[in-house]
């Protein structure tokens, strides 16, 4: 795949996340990632790689979009600003902490990979919700 093309799959999943319940817009993290406002693609994932890593690249793309909405839900309730490398388990925990509930998994969920939380009473609650619900984050 050309490194226009790579471009392309990458804006489009931008836009993808763009057109979601929770926006985005606006935010960026580690200064890297910048969705909204004709965004273009991260310096990392713009590299040309060969075979199956080309792949993890994706992932990674996605598991940062999935950390941009988590952190734009958080950001709206008490204002903790969460970064692409921050370890997933201190995410959760900072979740726990913000919430005071236990959070037991994360998922990315629909055609838009919306994220979701699970919490140990059985509760869940997805980022289309109200801002006073949180975005899960992977653990």
């Amino acid at each position: 795949m050309s490194l226009s093309a790579n471009r392309l799959c990458l804006i489009k999943r931008f836009n993808g996340i763009r057109l979601s319940p929770i926006s985005v817009v606006g935010h960026s993290i580690g200064s890297t990632i910048n969705i909204g406002f004709g965004a273009t693609t991260p310096h990392r994932y713009a590299k040309r790689l060969s075979g199956k890593r080309r792949v993890g690249h994706f992932r990674r793309a996605e598991w940062d979009l999935f950390l941009a909405s988590a952190c734009w839900e958080l950001r709206k309730t008490n204002g903790y600003c969460l970064r692409w490398s921050d370890n997933p388990r201190r995410i959760a925990k900072e979740i726990e902490l913000s919430v005071g509930k236990t959070v037991i998994s994360v998922s990315l969920r629909g055609l838009r990979k919306q994220a979701e939380i699970r919490f140990a009473n059985g509760e869940t609650c997805g980022s289309g919700l109200t801002a006073t619900k949180m975005v899960e984050v992977g653990i």
